[in-house]
């Protein structure tokens, strides 16, 4: 499977990117919608939706850069 096979060697980006998505999306039920009008009509933006794919982002990438250091400090003690 592809998918666990990525969790193996990435654990932290995985943890990471979850946590992010949902801390973005708690924040963005705290925040609420947003409201956005121009040219005579108006729509919502999700504050939801948005953040908990930007915490998903920033969360996948700051478990990248950590699997990354585990993973050379593996291969420099061997």
């Amino acid at each position: 499977m592809i998918g666990t096979a990525f969790i193996k060697r990435w654990p932290r980006a995985f943890c990471y990117a979850i946590v992010g998505l949902i801390a973005g999306a708690l924040i963005g039920l705290f925040i609420g919608g947003v409201g956005v009008t121009m040219r005579g009509g108006a729509f919502r933006i999700y504050t939801e939706l948005v953040l908990a794919i930007a915490g998903a982002f920033v969360g996948y990438s700051m478990g990248i850069k950590r699997d990354r250091m585990a993973n050379q400090m593996k291969e420099a003690a061997n």
